[in-house]
Formats: structure tokens, sequence, C-alpha cells
């Protein structure tokens, strides 16, 4: 039998050799005191004169002119008091002309970075880089700014204020939407919304996770993997800190399935051909002539 008949496609499965690859890298990563040094951004950084917690999101061109302004303009609609901040990988130099366009459009609480993600010479190493690379990117802005950051899929619409979900966030350390009953490692943790918290134990797992990823993108997987590392990763943390704060995030922060009660909408595999439906669904004239341009 074939692999992809073994894991669907819409199952983000991991190759097995690739589950070694993870594990190494996180084993190594956790190990001792190294950190990793961010990339260098262009553009502009979220604020610094606050603790409140950014919304943040990576995606490449494609996914900027598709999902990401949706992300925006929602965000800024239905929970205004949101900092949100998208980073961008590979932009083309017109693509930084409508990200400037965009910004000057919309809310002062939006901003924009952008950097040269190198990656491998094999196409199928291009989306498990883009998906994990978030993960550095946050953790070098977490460090940076000493602000919290909630994670998210670009691919979302935020339906309702998001406030409280977040500062619910503001006691633990780190958080994610867990999901124990799952037999596959790689589906333990759904990595469609994480939290980084600006404590010592917070930055302490952020920047090794990062170096984490680092590492095993280093090999050019040609699955995601940041699932399984965040499993393999909060095994560690709970045995060599068994003191940090896990939040289990609330799953109304990734909904796959649009319930009405949902705070961000996350679409996914085939169902990313909606994203249009979904978001004339949120009647929102101001959102959608934006959005068309």
């Amino acid at each position: 039998m074939k692999f992809r008949e073994l894991f669907p496609k819409h199952d983000n499965a991991v190759l097995p050799g690739e589950y070694r690859l993870v594990r190494k890298a996180v084993a190594r990563a956790f190990s001792d005191d190294t950190e990793l040094d961010g990339p260098d951004l262009s553009g502009d950084l979220p604020r610094e004169d606050t603790d409140r917690p950014v919304l943040f999101a990576c995606c490449d061109e494609t996914y900027f002119y598709r999902f990401a302004r949706n992300l925006v303009l929602s965000a800024n609609h239905f929970s205004p008091a949101t900092d949100v901040h998208i980073h961008i990988y590979n932009p083309s130099r017109l693509c930084l002309f409508d990200v400037e366009n965009f910004a000057r459009a919309t809310s002062e609480r939006n901003s924009f970075t952008w950097h040269d993600l190198v990656i491998g010479a094999d196409a199928a190493c291009k989306v498990p880089a883009y998906a994990a690379s978030r993960f550095i990117i946050s953790a070098s802005l977490l460090k940076r700014l000493g602000r919290p950051m909630v994670i998210v899929d670009v691919d979302g619409i935020v339906r309702g204020e998001l406030n409280d979900a977040i500062d619910e966030l503001s006691a633990h350390d780190i958080g994610f939407i867990q999901r124990d009953g799952h037999r596959k490692l790689y589906r333990k943790i759904m990595a469609g919304a994480s939290y980084f918290g600006n404590s010592e134990r917070g930055n302490w797992f952020a920047q090794r996770f990062a170096r984490a990823i680092d590492l095993a993108l280093a090999a050019h997987p040609q699955y995601h993997i940041d699932q399984l590392a965040l499993h393999h990763a909060l095994q560690i943390a709970r045995q060599r800190m068994p003191e940090i704060k896990i939040a289990a995030m609330d799953e109304r922060l990734s909904d796959h399935d649009f319930g009405e009660n949902s705070l961000i909408w996350s679409a996914k595999g085939s169902r990313k051909a909606l994203i249009q439906e979904l978001v004339e669904q949120c009647s929102l004239p101001d959102m959608r002539r934006q959005v068309s341009d």
C-alpha cells in the first residue's frame, strides 16, 4: 500500500524517518542553553509600549493575498483592541508595495515584517518549512519585544472578541490545543493556535523550541513536523521544568468546523476553497471591499 493511502494528504502525516529526525532535534535543542539567533527581519515590528499579547501569523506571498488580509481585517473588526502582526516569507517587490498600501489603509494596530527564507531544492520542503518557521519568528519577536505571542494559522477568520480568551492565557507560560485522545503522535497537539508567554519559563520553552524547529528543518523534511515537535517538546518540558504552566487552549481559537460560537474559523485542506464564502458570511462590507482590492 502506498504511503499516501495510509496517510491521506489532509492528515499532515509524518514519514517514519522524520519521526526520528524530530525526536533528535527536540532532544538536542532542550539539552543545553544554546539559543537560536533569529533571522534579520525587515518591516515594522509590533509596538513595544504595551505588554498585551500579539495575534501572530506567517505566510508566503500567495497566502498573504489569499488569507492574511482576511485574518487582519476580521481581527480589526471583531477584536479591535488586539494587535495583529503578519510575517511574510520571500515576498516580491510588488507584494511589498501592496503590504505597505494595506498597512496604511488599515488599523495602526497592524504590523508586518518579512525576510527571505532559504528552503531546500525539493519543492515538497516548502510547505513544512513555511508552517514550522512561524515558531522561529514568534520566539524571536517574544525575546525582542517582551510581548506574549498568540500564534494562529494565517488561513483563519476572526469571528469574535479575542481579549477574554487571550487574557485567560496570561496566567500560563505556554499554551496549546491538546488532544491527548489521539493515537497518532503528530495529532496530539493541534498547532492551529499556540501561546508563548513572556515569562522566564515561557521564554525558556519558546527559544529552545525555535532551535528544535531550525535543527529539524535543516534536514529538509517533506511533511509537517511542527505538531510532532510540539508533542515531544512538551514531554521534555514537563520532565525538565515541572513547574512550567501549560494552558489547554480553547479550540474555539482554531475551529475547522466553523461553529457559530467560535472565535476563529480556520480553513483546512479542501475547505480553503470556501474562504471567500466564509468572508461573505461575516457580513462585513468594508472587509469584503478591501479584501477584493
